[in-house]
């Protein structure tokens, strides 16, 4: 009785072992192909939608995703018109652009890229979106809550196309209002109350 008490004591703990050893491989196997896949199907995005541009079709399988952002507000995912690129050509990174539903200020929409980093050199970032030719937009760092640092102010090229350099691939937030000014003149305006 004692003999076979051990047996199955011993059979039970080895299963335990190999059961436990086939699930830690999975687990390992599932997050090793996870790491990658992200930044393929960002740039097989990307690709698809140059492409589609290209052909002059602006229908994608990826157009119109709707979302909720940090803050808890609707936005609506834009069809993927980030573009960097240097000197040596176009950069395999890509980014969405998403229109903010805020009504303190209009006409903003905030840039994430798949992969932030520093870059090893300037590069270009050109995003296309709903702006007049010509136009004035912000360019700012940072976030609504935290606050806004006005990185640059860039006028809107042909073919409704927002340009900057930089060196980092970052949150940034591109509006046709200047947000800085306005949250001065709030903090004024509160100041002197």
């Amino acid at each position: 009785m004692i003999k076979i008490k051990g047996i199955v004591v011993t059979v039970l703990v080895v299963a335990l072992i190999a059961i436990g050893s086939f699930i830690g491989s999975l687990v390992y196997a599932v997050n090793v192909e996870d790491r990658g896949s992200y930044g393929q199907k960002e740039i097989y995005r990307s690709a698809e939608e140059a492409l589609l541009s290209f052909m002059g079709d602006d229908s994608s399988s990826f157009k119109g995703k709707k979302g909720t952002n940090a803050d808890g507000t609707a936005n609506s995912r834009l069809t993927q018109r980030v573009t960097v690129s240097s000197e040596e050509g176009v950069l395999p990174y890509s980014g969405t652009v998403t229109k903010l539903q805020d009504t303190f200020y209009p006409g903003t929409y905030e840039i994430e890229f798949s992969q932030p980093m520093i870059l090893t050199g300037m590069a270009s970032i050109e995003v296309q979106m709903d702006v007049n030719e010509g136009d004035e937009v912000y360019v700012f760092t940072g976030n609504k809550n935290s606050g806004y640092k006005e990185y640059a102010v860039v006028k809107v090229d042909t073919g409704n196309v927002v340009r900057f350099t930089t060196d980092k691939l970052q949150k940034y937030t591109i509006s046709t209002t200047d947000i800085t000014a306005a949250q001065k003149a709030m903090s004024d305006i509160i100041g002197e109350s």
